[in-house]
């Protein structure tokens, strides 16, 4: 199955981190609970004793994770990233299925609150080895671990198929693809983060000013366009009067 421009190693990455993060996250609470210790060797975690990282951050590092699953999901296209007849249907539904947004930012605010989690309804636990199976049949990134560099300190909030916007003053401001962008102007991060909300229909000229705020919408964006390289793969600018602009 062919996906474009999209580069699977990345799926399998995100994929692998979510699952990571929450493994690690309920061992502080349940130690030992994958049971033997391969199953914690497949997810590259035989030294998991030693985890330094809170349940906190692991937490909010899976939000990420979480997050850029669904962008991979749309970046591959199809309803849903599922594809007619796709080889990968049946790992996508287990991916998309293991571990809801929601559920892992209720116990964001249980674990602030120093409440109790159910750390054993927080995922579907017992699709893990199915989902480790269908990972290791993707490719890889040549010479890299298998280990995402999720580092973010917050999750994006905005996001298209091929753009992640992260919130204002975050570094990066943004991730093209697999281009970090490190900063945006106060007019770029409204008029972009217009656009990425109404992705992928896009937006007249009008609602583009109207929703970014901003009189020189049309203008921010054509020179963020001709100025930075990334941009103008993804930014769509409409050759003719009352035609849409996008970002993809």
């Amino acid at each position: 199955m062919e996906y474009g421009d999209f580069d699977l190693s990345d799926f399998r990455w995100h994929a692998a981190a979510l699952a990571k993060y929450l493994i690690r996250c309920r061992e502080k609470s349940d130690p030992g609970f994958l049971g033997a210790p391969e199953r914690y060797q497949r997810w590259e975690l035989a030294n998991i004793a030693r985890d330094r990282e809170s349940q906190l951050v692991l937490l909010k590092k899976a939000v990420v994770a979480a997050r850029l699953i669904l962008a991979d999901m749309e970046a591959m296209g199809g309803s849903g990233g599922v594809q007619a007849d796709d080889p990968l249907i049946d790992l996508k539904f287990m991916i998309a299925n293991f571990a809801d947004e929601a559920v892992i930012e209720k116990a964001i605010v249980a674990v602030r609150r120093g409440n109790h989690v159910q750390w054993k309804s927080l995922a579907h636990w017992q699709g893990l080895s199915a989902i480790r199976d269908g990972l290791d049949s993707l490719p890889t990134k040549r010479h890299d671990p298998d280990r995402p560099p999720l580092a973010f300190k917050q999750a994006p909030i905005a996001k298209s198929a091929r753009v992640l916007l992260f919130p204002r003053g975050h570094n990066p401001a943004a991730i093209i693809v697999k281009t970090f962008i490190r900063t945006l102007t106060a007019a770029q991060f409204d008029v972009l983060k217009a656009l990425i909300e109404a992705s992928p229909a896009g937006l007249s000229k009008h609602q583009l000013i109207a929703r970014s705020h901003h009189g020189d919408a049309i203008g921010v964006l054509r020179r963020l366009a001709r100025a930075h390289g990334p941009w103008r793969h993804v930014i769509d600018l409409p050759g003719v009067p009352g035609g849409g602009y996008r970002i993809n």
